[in-house]
């Protein structure tokens, strides 16, 4: 296939497609009438009451790409019955999206977003719902080799004496569920592609 576009010319010769016209507009005056929100602060309320960390003997990215998945969060966040959010929006920070459970709806925000080779973070914020306080999560994942990660979990929120008593031990338990739920969707994952390659 033989293809010659010239930079400035007014036509583009492509053998396969024949010929196409086209022309170059000048677009930077267009730049002065679009309005850039402002970059969003990240809110964290309190210092971090607990963490866990956890290895996952998979590539930082398929483990990134489930856990922002929100289409997918269902899968493996137990108690979860179904996830309400806009499905053509790009997740970004400030994409909100509610978790709907068998004790009620709760409404998420995403307040982290940032992604590198080695390192990935992913944060939420929840409002006060019930007896439950406004809670951040904060998910970080670092490389550990090609084919492993480590996540660690932060979670934020003011301490009283019902999450002393009760808050604290549920949220772990819950939080320790999603990672092992997170665990057990990706060897799904990848025992379907290992069968669709065979």
């Amino acid at each position: 296939e033989i293809s010659a576009c010239l930079v400035g010319s007014e036509m583009c010769i492509r053998d396969s497609i024949g010929s196409v016209n086209y022309q170059y507009e000048n677009m930077s005056s267009l730049l002065k009438e679009v309005k850039i929100p402002p970059k969003r602060s990240i809110n964290i309320t309190s210092p971090s009451q607990f963490w866990m960390e956890q290895k996952f003997d998979f590539p930082i990215k398929q483990v990134f790409d489930l856990l922002t998945s929100l289409g997918r969060k269902e899968e493996w966040s137990k108690g979860l019955v179904r996830v309400e959010f806009e499905k053509n929006q790009v997740e970004r920070i400030g994409t909100e999206h509610n978790c709907i459970t068998s004790v009620g709806t709760f409404q998420i925000e995403t307040i982290m977003n940032e992604v590198s080779p080695n390192k990935m973070t992913y944060g939420e914020s929840s409002k006060s719902f019930l007896i439950f306080p406004p809670t951040q999560q904060v998910f970080t994942l670092t490389k550990i080799t090609e084919g492993s990660c480590q996540i660690r979990v932060d979670v934020h929120f003011k301490p009283n004496l019902f999450t002393k008593l009760l808050f604290n031990n549920r949220l772990k338990s819950t939080l320790q569920d999603a990672m092992d739920g997170l665990e057990q969707v990706l060897q799904n994952d990848n025992k379907k592609r290992t069968k669709q390659t065979a």
